[in-house]
């Protein structure tokens, strides 16, 4: 049940990042990790937003930490 929640929040994160709702988007990738820690769809999603955000310390700490995980 877990996984299938994990794959529901990060679909609704992608719906609202292609909506342009990136905060929304966020909230949910958060969610996402929150259900599997180790998410690293979730963790590449979080790097996109913080790079659309201009913070590229944090987006490549983010693909780093996904990258370490696949």
């Amino acid at each position: 049940m877990t996984l299938d929640r994990y794959a529901e929040w990060l679909a609704r994160g992608r719906a609202h990042q292609t909506d342009g709702r990136l905060i929304d988007a966020l909230l949910c990738y958060r969610r996402a990790l929150h259900e599997v820690a180790a998410g690293v769809e979730a963790r590449f999603h979080v790097g996109e937003l913080a790079w659309q955000f201009g913070n590229s310390a944090d987006a490549i700490a983010a693909w780093e930490s996904a990258i370490a995980l696949a």
